[in-house]
């Protein structure tokens, strides 16, 4: 195993700056190596440290947690639900949070879609259509709450991690707002540098776009957890009521 990579000292303004300095130089070289030994390469652990007040920045990759499966029955699983079950799992097993944000995003793109489709057969056969008006948490309380919802099993939450979960310029907005103005770019980016036709002219070893899809990533993921639970309520086991945050704002 490839235990650690240095740089013993650079010039830099900020942790932030130190990080993409040494980020744009190391990077390349991971690459190639999995290139020419056909192997993955992980980046767990970025630490830099500022040598005049030996102060730390610390970036993990954390690992997911165990868990122990529930007992009982399971309950009936449709075609619609495990086809988007399938798509999470796929997110969930890669390593790459390029290709984990296109699975999660394209949940968030789809499920409109399906109720489209579900509320047209309703409304033709006379049943009465469902509408979502689903919102992206204002406060730290309704954060957790809706975490609480999705996570069940987890009794806990870090203070930074609820920071960041949720960026400030998206708080009490709709989801579909949210998907158009942020995701959706990103999005866009993200599928012009691996599927548009052409040469390639983009490397994804530039530290700034992994900061922008680290930065949606967790966000992304929990708002495909909200519309799944909203949209599948019997496969998840609970007659569950939609979750709705706030007021919310377009």
């Amino acid at each position: 195993y490839l235990g650690k990579l240095v740089v013993e000292e650079l010039y830099a303004k900020g942790f932030h700056d130190a990080e993409t300095l040494a980020y744009q130089v190391i990077a390349p070289f991971l690459s190639a190596w999995s290139l020419h030994l056909d192997i993955p390469m992980h980046v767990e652990t970025i630490q830099v440290t500022d040598l005049q007040t030996h102060t730390n920045s610390l970036r993990v990759r954390t690992p997911p947690f165990e868990m122990t499966f529930a007992g009982g029955l399971t309950p009936m699983l449709t075609d619609d639900f495990c086809q988007y079950a399938s798509l999470y799992r796929e997110g969930m097993n890669s390593n790459s949070g390029f290709y984990r944000f296109l699975c999660f995003y394209k949940i968030i793109e789809s499920i409109p879609f399906r109720r489209s489709r579900t509320n047209e057969a309703a409304k033709q056969v006379g049943q009465q259509i469902r509408r979502f008006h689903e919102i992206v948490p204002s406060t730290i309380d309704d954060l957790l709450a809706l975490l609480k919802e999705v996570y069940p099993w987890r009794a806990q939450w870090d203070t930074f991690a609820l920071d960041q979960i949720v960026p400030a310029d998206v708080r009490g907005k709709k989801i579909g707002w949210v998907r158009e103005k942020h995701l959706n770019p990103l999005r866009v980016g993200i599928a012009h540098a691996l599927l548009k036709t052409g040469e390639v002219r983009i490397t994804l070893d530039k530290l700034e776009h992994i900061q922008q899809v680290n930065k949606w990533l967790p966000l992304c993921r929990i708002l495909a957890r909200v519309m799944l639970r909203n949209e599948f309520p019997t496969e998840f086991g609970l007659a569950m009521k939609p979750l709705f945050f706030g007021q919310g704002t377009t």
